[in-house]
């Protein structure tokens, strides 16, 4: 359903090279020969105002008429569709890219769209500009292809997904600081809502490019010796038959050793009351990230109780996993860090909302967050980083974000004075989905 319902669009690929054609004399500049000293000449300069505005109107109506596209939303379905099919054929790869490009440009012309429609105190900002200015960049690289033909190219196309999340690595940092600068002079009921849309947007395009990144490099490996056993379960961004238990372990080693710098207090010991045999297929970045921010605010919350409990041994914080059905699991996170004051409960899924404050930092002027992103930002979702987000209130808004992308979701249950629970549902392909293994001849 996904493959039919997203080819129509570049049937007639004409169309998109009729707007870019409009579009890209803005990119161009000529040469002129004078007195033997070369001068450069924006080729705007000679155009007429009927020119300018036709311009105008053509990447508007570009903007206006993809950000309208239906395509359907990104899907375990849809990312073990091509897992069993090596080497793909040329038309095999040719859907594929279809996809993604499709994808890509509808999600590129609705996050300038959106970018467009906020208020003019918003647009004025120099940090809203620049993301603007980003995403107008994007449009440009994804069109500048000759159609149909570098579909066909794998190469192409994998240096075009990878100058895409090259392009978008440092961007929330940016958007996050502008929202915040504007947040006074814009209700904050529309910056949520412009932040909820913005921020999915941006992880399916970029969970879109890394997985046909990794899914090509796959194929492209597969042929070489002893390859297959480190390809064993891949397919793309997804990983079959995860150890949970282990999976959370080394990522609670990794922040224990943190809040050991940070605090210079005894560790706190992780203990599993429940499914620690349990193996599950997922996407590791997103379970990585999601575990890494509520470990992190776990631990955080048990060693400040602790001290302010004159120092007394801090307590463990419970891992207890569970399995719902054949595609899903529930992860309990249990901490005994004093819970969160029932008027800042409200508030922690909105974008506004940090627990960065100048007491949590140290001499250096670095909290938790910013040590954490520092250390592992080769191992988060690409662009994720927490350190572009710490103090912004991004944390538990984006676990939400990308469990709620996959049909999964966070709930939290906090007792003020004891602890709180963090209950996260974790979802994955289906066994069928799994049926033929990558890896498998």
């Amino acid at each position: 359903m996904f493959r039919r319902h997203i080819i129509k669009p570049f049937i007639i690929p004409r169309r998109v090279h009729r707007f870019y054609h409009v579009y890209r004399p803005l990119q161009i500049t000529q040469t002129i020969i004078s007195d033997n000293t070369p001068i450069h000449k924006s080729v705007i300069s000679d155009l007429t105002f009927e020119d300018h505005y036709n311009i105008r109107s053509n990447i508007e109506s570009l903007i206006q008429d993809y950000s309208k596209k239906d395509v359907p939303p990104i899907t375990f379905e849809f990312l073990t569709s091509y897992h069993n099919q090596y080497p793909m054929t040329s038309s095999e790869l040719y859907t594929l890219n279809i996809q993604i490009m499709n994808s890509l440009l509808t999600y590129t012309c609705r996050q300038l769209l959106t970018l467009q429609q906020l208020p003019y105190i918003a647009i004025l900002n120099p940090k809203i500009e620049k993301t603007h200015e980003l995403y107008l960049h994007t449009l440009t690289s994804l069109l500048d292809n000759k159609f149909p033909y570098d579909l066909y190219d794998k190469s192409r196309m994998k240096l075009l997904m990878r100058k895409f999340l090259d392009d978008h690595q440092d961007t929330l940092q940016i958007l996050s600081e502008g929202m915040t600068e504007i947040m006074e002079s814009y209700h904050q009921d529309s910056v949520f809502q412009f932040l909820n849309e913005h921020l999915q947007n941006r992880i399916t395009m970029k969970l879109l490019a890394t997985h046909y990144v990794e899914l090509i490099s796959q194929q492209e490996r597969r042929p070489q010796p002893k390859s297959q056993d480190l390809l064993s379960g891949k397919i793309g961004i997804i990983q079959q038959d995860v150890p949970i238990a282990s999976f959370i372990k080394r990522i609670y080693e990794f922040v224990n050793d943190l809040c050991l710098l940070k605090y210079d207090h005894q560790p706190i010991n992780l203990i599993f009351t429940e499914g620690e045999n349990i193996k599950f297929s997922c996407i590791p970045l997103i379970l990585e990230y999601i575990m890494t921010e509520i470990l992190k605010n776990s631990m955080r919350a048990t060693i400040e109780s602790s001290i302010k409990k004159n120092n007394e041994s801090p307590k463990d914080v419970e891992i207890s996993i569970f399995e719902a059905s054949a595609n899903k699991i529930m992860i309990r996170v249990r901490d005994y860090g004093g819970g969160i004051p029932q008027a800042i409960e409200k508030k922690i899924f909105d974008y506004s909302y940090t627990s960065t404050t100048p007491d949590n930092k140290d001499n250096s002027g670095k909290d938790i967050d910013d040590l954490h992103c520092s250390v592992t930002e080769d191992q988060m979702i690409p662009g994720e980083t927490v350190h572009n987000i710490a103090g912004m209130g991004f944390g538990l808004p984006l676990c939400k974000t990308y469990l709620e992308l996959f049909g999964g979701k966070i709930d939290i249950q906090s007792l003020s004075g004891r602890g709180t629970d963090v209950y996260i549902t974790l979802t994955g392909p289906t066994p069928k989905m799994l049926q033929h293994n990558m890896a498998t001849p």
